[in-house]
C-alpha cells in the first residue's frame, strides 16, 4: 500500500467539508484507495462507520431531495455523505430535479478559469458544482487553451508565487492556498516546487 502524504489528507477532507462526494474527491486528487479516503473522514468524526450510521436520516434526506436539492447539497444540510444520499435515492427510484444552469453562467466560468481562476475558486464564485465546471472547461477546450497561452493567461510576480509558497509554509494546503490566492492549485504546486527550497529573508 503506497504512502499517502499528509497534505493529500488534509485536502481530500477539506473536499469532503465543502461538499464534494468521495468519488468526485478522488477524481480530483488522484486518492485511488477509497478505504483510506473513507478511514480518514471517519476519523475526524465527518462520515460513520457504515450506512446504518444516518439510517435514522434517510427520510429527511429523501425529503430534501425531492424539494430539488443535490445530494452535496443535502449533505451540507444534514451531514449525511453525499454518497450514501445518493445510495439511497436509487434505492426508491427518485429522480432528481438537478438545478438548470444557462448559456451564460456556463461562458461566465469558462471566463472566470482562462482569467487564471481554478476550478474550486470558480465553483465556489459561481455556486456551481466543481464537477460541472470542469466539464464546460473540458468540452469547451479552455484547459488545453490555457495551457497553450491562449486566452490571456495572467501573469504572476515573482512575489506573488513567493506568497504562495510562504502560505504553503505555514501550513495550509495548495487548495487552501488558490482559493485564498485566485489561482489555480497546478500552479501552486508548480511554485511550491520550484521555490520550497529558496531561503526566507
Amino acid at each position: 500500500m503506497p504512502p499517502y502524504s499528509a497534505t493529500l489528507k488534509r485536502d481530500c477532507i477539506l473536499l469532503f467539508q465543502k461538499g464534494y462526494t468521495t468519488e468526485q474527491i478522488q477524481y480530483f486528487t488522484g486518492m485511488g484507495n477509497q478505504t483510506i479516503l473513507l478511514s480518514w473522514l471517519r476519523e475526524v468524526g465527518l462520515m460513520g462507520s457504515s450506512t446504518r450510521d444516518y439510517e435514522h436520516q434517510k427520510q429527511q434526506c429523501v425529503e430534501l431531495s425531492l424539494k430539488g436539492l443535490l445530494p452535496v447539497q443535502v449533505q451540507v444540510e444534514t451531514g449525511v455523505p453525499a454518497d450514501i444520499v445518493s445510495r439511497w435515492l436509487r434505492d426508491v427510484n427518485i429522480q432528481q430535479n438537478r438545478r438548470q444552469f444557462s448559456q451564460e453562467d456556463k461562458q461566465r466560468c469558462i471566463e472566470l478559469y482562462l482569467s487564471g481562476k481554478s476550478l474550486l475558486t470558480v465553483s465556489k464564485e459561481m455556486e456551481i458544482p466543481r464537477s460541472t465546471v470542469e466539464s464546460w472547461v473540458r468540452r469547451s477546450g479552455a484547459s488545453r487553451a490555457r495551457i497553450k497561452g491562449g486566452g490571456r493567461p495572467p501573469t504572476y510576480s515573482e512575489m506573488f508565487k513567493l506568497e504562495c509558497v510562504a502560505l504553503v509554509r505555514e501550513g495550509k494546503s495548495f487548495v487552501e492556498v488558490s482559493e485564498i490566492k485566485g489561482c489555480s492549485e497546478a500552479a501552486v504546486r508548480e511554485w511550491w516546487q520550484k521555490f520550497k527550497n529558496v531561503p526566507v529573508d
